[in-house]
């Protein structure tokens, strides 16, 4: 199932390049680990909900650092779009399409196999969608739910069918 399974592999980015991690033994799946828990490093991930997922299924495993989940901020920034797959949010914010493979287009495959050949543009394009991205969801960021411009009230209504009486 799609954001379940093992941590195989990973690639990593910043404005140098990319570098791709294979996780094929104890001690690569131990770096891989720590990484992920360091809070002191902060990543930048496109679909967080599935690297969170995977890191479920990896025992002892979290994640910690998490600076912007670049599919989260892309639906902020235009929530009605399509999609949000990371080929289809490069092509909106970026201009171009990420050269990666039909397993990865929606994720970075954390839990699938995938070749370093793609996962590396992946993570250069998260990289640099959390470059384009960040400063408006900063912005978005700075309006509080009790900001006096957002109107909101409670509405009830009967449970359909229910017991439990209003809703």
């Amino acid at each position: 199932a799609r954001g379940r399974g093992s941590l195989g592999s990973a690639a990593l980015a910043d404005a140098r390049g990319a570098v791709t991690v294979q996780a094929d033994d104890s001690a690569a799946r131990e770096v891989l680990r720590a990484w992920l828990e360091d809070h002191r490093t902060p990543k930048d991930v496109h679909d967080a909900k599935a690297l969170a997922l995977a890191c479920l299924d990896a025992p002892g495993t979290g994640l910690a650092g998490l600076r912007v989940d670049t599919a989260l901020a892309a639906y902020l920034d235009a929530p009605g779009q399509r999609g949000y797959g990371l080929n289809e949010v490069a092509v909106r914010v970026l201009g171009h399409e990420v050269a990666i493979a039909a397993a990865a287009e929606d994720q970075l495959a954390f839990d699938e196999p995938a070749e370093d050949a793609s996962l590396a543009p992946a993570a250069v394009a998260v990289h640099e969608l959390a470059q384009a991205l960040l400063p408006r969801y900063a912005l978005a960021q700075t309006i509080s739910f009790t900001d006096e411009r957002i109107k909101a009230r409670y509405v009830s209504y009967p449970s359909p069918g229910g017991s439990s009486g209003q809703m």
